[in-house]
């Protein structure tokens, strides 16, 4: 969080040097991870609490923001972050640059905004959820993350519970939103999105049926599918230190809680490409890197 890329040539050279030959954690409970990996298929969740006040200059506002990597490619993504430019930088840290739900276009923290503070002590994020939690668990059909956060009780009276669900093949990953109303009903402010940020890497196109067809250059293939809501295609972009500032696509659920407080949606294997298996993305860095 925070954090950027890593060239695929200096990640090379870190770990020919680590002579544990760790694995890669799976609960990150301190740090707030949490990583499902099978057959080729990698998700990450950013499901922790915000950091402490002074140190939270470089943040990001992506509670509950996924990645999800499959046959060595980036798919689904957050839009990264850059060292060298501070207004894409602020852009980055906005919870519309990530994975995971809006409500009123706003975002789920709130950073310094005064110029006269900003320069004394930086950009730092100032108001974010209060409390996050989550809950993991592995069972025959799967591994699955569902956790919650308060960051839009204040400000529109909901908390976001997200729940994810890898199938043990790697083939579905089964998702859901929910916008929970503190008060026990719904306010005029309750538009929401639930956003895909993809890789630019990924070519997307959508079906006759209405689906999200999301495809890598060896023909390693995703669907995404939602009943409740059809999804659109839209522009986005994914910065990078290593790489600069790429055009991407995102794909956007878009509604309002009072009609659909909870939205179901899946993304599901539906090519296998040629090249040969990895668990390690592309695109910059290894799969422990993905979130920024």
């Amino acid at each position: 969080n925070g954090r950027g890329a890593t060239s695929a040539d200096q990640l090379a050279t870190v770990l020919a040097h680590d002579d544990a030959r760790g694995q890669p954690v799976l609960n990150a409970s301190h740090s707030g991870y949490q990583r499902i990996e099978t057959d080729g298929v990698v998700l990450l969740m950013e499901a922790g609490a915000p950091p402490p006040l002074a140190v939270s200059g470089a943040a990001h506002a992506g509670f509950l923001s996924f990645e999800l990597s499959s046959g060595g490619h980036r798919f689904v993504v957050n839009c990264g972050t850059v060292e060298d430019d501070d207004r894409w930088r602020q852009i980055a840290r906005a919870t519309a640059a990530h994975s995971t739900v809006t409500v009123e276009d706003t975002s789920s923290a709130r950073f310094i905004q005064a110029d006269r503070l900003r320069r004394r002590l930086g950009t730092l994020m100032m108001q974010g959820p209060s409390e996050v939690l989550a809950v993991r668990e592995e069972r025959d059909g799967g591994s699955s993350v569902v956790a919650r956060h308060d960051g839009y009780a204040a400000s529109f009276g909901f908390v976001h519970q997200r729940s994810l669900l890898l199938s043990a093949d790697g083939n579905q990953l089964i998702g859901s939103d929910r916008l929970i109303p503190t008060s026990g009903r719904v306010g005029a402010k309750d538009r929401f999105a639930v956003r895909f940020h993809l890789h630019p890497g990924i070519r997307a196109t959508r079906t006759s049926g209405g689906d999200i067809l999301m495809v890598a250059a060896d023909g390693e293939a995703w669907t995404l599918s939602c009943a409740m809501i059809e999804p659109e295609l839209g522009e986005s972009i994914f910065l990078s230190t290593v790489h600069g500032r790429r055009k991407s696509a995102q794909v956007v659920i878009q509604g309002r809680a009072r009609v659909t407080p909870e939205v179901a949606w899946s993304l599901t294997r539906t090519g296998r490409g040629r090249t040969a298996r990895s668990s390690r993305p592309r695109g910059g860095g290894a799969a422990g890197d993905l979130f920024d």
